[in-house]
């Protein structure tokens, strides 16, 4: 797909100036100035440096150099002047330096690295032809090579297999596919049975039950207890549990533990909860109404007999109780009403019962809550709810495709992988090939997911696409500058996201930060800017974190492949003439 080309090599181009120099690696250069005393300012990647001549060299000319000894100065051979085309005589010239064979096959890769300017050792080299060798598709096979090269990453037969599997196929399809084998075995054991549920966890498309214990579990915890009291008031929960036992019930749950038990705490029955609080939402302009008519009558005296703890006069009492029983109680269902009239007594204890129950009834909020949980349960999610999923699916996913389980007591659920390398020795050989190629994947996951240079952070996530029922997987890019102690700069950096969304494709959104300021630049096919009307949703929401919305574009995905004015600044060391740092 074009959009994952032009991602992939973005992220080739953000590591390959920025590493460090070691010994035996060959390098482009450019000598931009001369100075006395055979001194010269050179250009080797983003970084100006200033070099001792012990060499014949041209300013304005380029120049293939080998690092041969890095100490107070960094001592550079030259190989090879660099022609405004890189051709067979400079490939050859320079392998012939290293003493390896002038191979079609060795010519090929070697003037790929040289054409784009990417840093290699021999040694580097020496293996990436190895792994070269017997491989079918090249063109692919090159572009993998090349990023492990760009990227430093060892050169071993292992790292390139899990890049080439993770290059070659999708995240779900990985995982559809080893859970579609590990449901036809016909024994299944315990750690087959921990990997289903797993599987089933990051794929398994948001039903209305998932979402319902999603949206209890979020708020159980951060301590919202709003829904709770609205079950609690409409027969779905005990009477007798309170919020504090009902939150730590839930604990467990809070990291979808990987089980394949599915029995909620206090018997909760997710539809049988649905039905009766859709039933108070059906009627709510009635219970509202109501509900106020009773609480201007008998608001204040419920609040000070329940401070005071004295009882109402019995007259006012059975008025009281005669006014619920007729104009509330009949609104209920049975459930709803058993409540309402078991805290319908006239006694001090339950004053405050029934004060939060009228409260709660003649509160607009109790109904957006349960418009919210419809919203959720329907499957069309609003933009919280949208985004409280996605954050879930991302924590599942960096949670169960690390390698080793975390001490702490929340973390329960043994990681994916790590079932993975359990089960390899004890599976058949179906099973035994799947699982070997999502371990090879998620291996390549890690390997993709971070890159660090001194000035920079780049961070890559690909979260599976059936969880929100999209053809293909989410693919999230994020790239910083970073601050003076390490941290990523929050006022300079950008996000991706790599979309194929249903009805308009393949999209892509990238988000540009520059000293707070927010630009959006949408990369689609069928969209137009008159299609964008969230302007102002995304201007408020920029403003409550302290940024400011600059503009938002939209652009046809051909135009991906435009140089981009607006990259971040590199740090680059300052043109003035100071000292040596090289020797040529």
């Amino acid at each position: 797909m074009r959009v994952n080309d032009v991602i992939n090599k973005q992220s080739v181009k953000l590591n390959d100036t920025q590493n460090k120099l070691r010994p035996g690696q060959i390098i482009q250069g450019n000598i931009l100035k001369l100075y006395p005393n055979n001194k010269a300012r050179i250009q080797l990647g983003t970084m100006k440096l200033t070099a001792q001549l012990e060499a014949a060299l041209t300013i304005g000319k380029k120049y293939f150099f080998q690092v041969e000894k890095v100490d107070d100065v960094i001592h550079l051979k030259v190989l090879h002047e660099v022609a405004k085309k890189v051709g067979q005589e400079t490939v050859k010239n320079i392998l012939h330096q290293l003493n390896l064979p002038p191979t079609k096959a060795n010519m090929q890769f070697v003037q790929l690295l040289l054409n784009e300017r990417i840093p290699f050792t021999k040694e580097q080299l020496m293996n990436a032809l190895d792994i070269l060798k017997g491989q079918k598709s090249r063109s692919e096979v090159h572009f993998i090579l090349k990023q492990m090269v760009a990227n430093q990453l060892p050169m071993t037969e292992a790292v390139f297999q899990s890049l080439h599997i993770k290059a070659g196929s999708n995240f779900t399809d990985q995982l559809l596919g080893l859970l579609h084998q590990l449901e036809k075995a016909q024994h299944s054991s315990p750690l087959m049975n921990q990997l289903k549920e797993g599987i089933k966890q990051i794929t398994d498309p948001i039903t209305m039950d998932r979402a319902f214990i999603n949206q209890i579990k979020q708020d159980a915890e951060s301590s919202q207890t709003l829904l709770f009291r609205i079950l609690k008031a409409s027969g779905a929960i005990n009477q007798q549990i309170t919020f504090s036992t009902w939150k730590s019930s839930w604990e467990p749950f809070l990291n979808d533990q990987l089980s394949t038990e599915r029995t909620y705490p206090h018997s909760f029955n997710t539809r049988f909860a649905l039905e009766q609080i859709n039933h108070l939402h059906k009627n709510r302009v009635v219970l509202i109404q109501e509900a106020k008519k009773i609480l201007t009558q008998w608001g204040v005296t419920l609040k000070s007999k329940a401070h005071d703890n004295n009882m109402i006069s019995e007259q006012q009492f059975s008025s009281l109780h005669q006014n619920i029983k007729n104009n509330i109680v009949p609104i209920l269902t049975q459930y709803q009403q058993q409540h309402m009239l078991s805290i319908t007594e006239n006694k001090p204890s339950l004053y405050s019962n029934l004060l939060s129950l009228l409260q709660m009834y003649s509160n607009t909020e109790t109904y957006k809550q349960i418009e919210h949980v419809q919203s959720v349960t329907s499957g069309q999610m609003d933009t919280n709810t949208v985004k409280d999923q996605f954050l879930a699916l991302m924590k599942q996913v960096v949670h169960l495709t690390r390698t080793i389980p975390q001490t702490d007591t929340q973390a329960i659920d043994p990681p994916i992988k790590s079932i993975l390398m359990q089960l390899l020795p004890h599976s058949d050989s179906l099973v035994h090939d799947r699982a070997h190629q999502l371990l090879h994947f998620i291996n390549g996951l890690q390997i993709d997911s971070v890159q660090e240079t001194n000035h920079f952070i780049q961070a890559s996530l690909l979260l599976p696409g059936e969880k929100f029922s999209l053809n293909k997987d989410l693919q999230f890019e994020f790239e910083s500058k970073k601050t003076p102690d390490g941290k990523i700069d929050p006022n300079f950096c950008r996000i991706l996201f790599v979309l194929e969304l249903n009805m308009i494709k393949d999209t892509i959104i990238d988000m540009s930060i520059q000293k707070r300021f927010v630009t959006v630049t949408i990369f689609n096919d069928y969209l137009t800017q008159e299609d964008v009307r969230l302007q102002s949703v995304l201007k408020k929401g920029m403003e409550s974190l302290d940024y400011q919305m600059s503009n938002i574009t939209v652009k046809p995905l051909h135009e991906l492949n435009r140089p981009s004015k607006k990259t971040l600044d590199v740090t680059r060391a300052p043109d003035s003439y100071k000292g040596v740092d090289y020797r040529i």
